[in-house]
């Protein structure tokens, strides 16, 4: 709502798929999960700019070539969101 300033979001991104990894064509499943919180600050009526951290875990990737730590961390996001048109 624009008359508070600042909001606060948690959000939860969960996802999986298939990636091929290296030049032979290696696929490997995975699955990935992102909580993070979000932080924005109303601008305007229809203007919000805000920032975003949260951490990336990942389960399934079992290549020689890649492994789960080397795309786990943390993440991090500077957003400008327009709300209304």
């Amino acid at each position: 709502a624009p008359c508070s300033m600042l909001d606060a979001t948690l959000r939860l991104d969960v996802g999986g798929g298939i990636m091929e990894v290296g030049d032979d064509e290696s696929e490997i499943d995975f699955m990935l999960v992102e909580p993070s919180i979000d932080l924005g600050l109303n601008l305007t009526d229809t203007l919000v700019f805000g920032a975003s951290l949260g951490y990336r875990w990942l389960d399934g990737s079992d290549s020689d070539l890649l492994q789960d730590n080397d795309l786990e961390s943390l993440t991090g996001a500077v957003f400008l969101r327009f709300d209304e048109f």
